[in-house]
């Protein structure tokens, strides 16, 4: 079995984090070897929606919602 840990730091950016997050998933299913996923989301407070709609849709996914953007490095 393979293991992989995805990060995501997001800023406003809802529409693009869904599709990110599918991908990763879609990617885990058609891999011919086991693949299981770890994906952590770092929202920096965002204003769209964004950490609400990775809880609502993708519940595995470990969220991590700033109260404020502390930007990234």
């Amino acid at each position: 079995m393979l293991r992989l840990s995805v990060i995501i730091v997001s800023y406003n950016t809802r529409e693009l984090l869904r599709t990110c997050l599918q991908s990763v998933f879609a990617s885990a299913t058609l891999s011919a070897d086991k693949l299981e996923i770890a994906a952590i989301v770092v929202d920096n407070a965002s204003h769209d929606g964004s950490a609400e709609m990775v809880a609502a849709e993708f519940p595995n996914v470990w969220l991590i919602a700033a109260q404020e953007n502390l930007g990234f490095t």
